[in-house]
């Protein structure tokens, strides 16, 4: 079985506890949460790669930027 890229490691140095509850939020996601999410993010950007002129890697990382944070709902 492959073992998924988010690991329980990447996922304690990003502060994601590996068991259910998400500190201080009130929010629960499971690690498995976590990874779907991930798998989702990575679709949408395998996506977006494939629609769209990719010639000039530095323009594109920053054309992509723009289009994830442009699209991001206000949060705060």
């Amino acid at each position: 079985m492959t073992k998924h890229p988010l690991t329980d490691e990447i996922l304690e140095q990003l502060g994601v506890p590996t068991d259910y509850g998400y500190a201080g939020t009130g929010m629960i996601f499971s690690d498995d949460d976590m990874r779907a999410i991930y798998d989702l993010a990575i679709n949408r950007c395998v996506d977006w790669l494939e629609d769209n002129d990719c010639d000039d890697p530095q323009k594109t990382a920053k054309t992509l930027k723009e289009a994830i944070y442009s699209t991001q709902e206000d949060n705060s």
